[in-house]
């Protein structure tokens, strides 16, 4: 069976199960430690909230460095091509100029 609640125990309800003994150890037990275990899992529960809080925040954060990693590294390369390209040309038109001047 279910431990008397702390506001029992301070009404004086006292459950007399298994011979009394092991009930009224646990009415001492929940007025020795029932307020603290009480807070304690408060705490807890607010500390697990707090976490998960927590954990949704960085996701996010996570999720826009990513996607701004990706927009970086997309532009890097289009950068990088054009310069490719540039190259290209450069190289194209220094070769025509080149024939031109063996031929001349």
């Amino acid at each position: 069976m279910n431990a008397p609640s702390l506001n029992d125990l301070r009404n004086g309800l006292q459950p007399l199960e298994n011979g009394g003994d092991d009930g009224k150890m646990d009415q001492i037990r929940e007025l020795l430690f029932g307020d603290f275990v009480q807070q304690n899992t408060a705490r807890i529960t607010a500390l697990e909230e707090r976490m998960a809080q927590m954990e949704t925040t960085m996701q996010r954060g996570l999720d826009a460095l990513q996607a701004r990693c990706d927009a970086l590294s997309g532009e890097f390369h289009s950068d990088q091509r054009s310069a490719f390209d540039e190259v290209a040309r450069g190289v194209t038109e220094l070769s025509e100029r080149i024939r031109k001047l063996a031929r001349d």
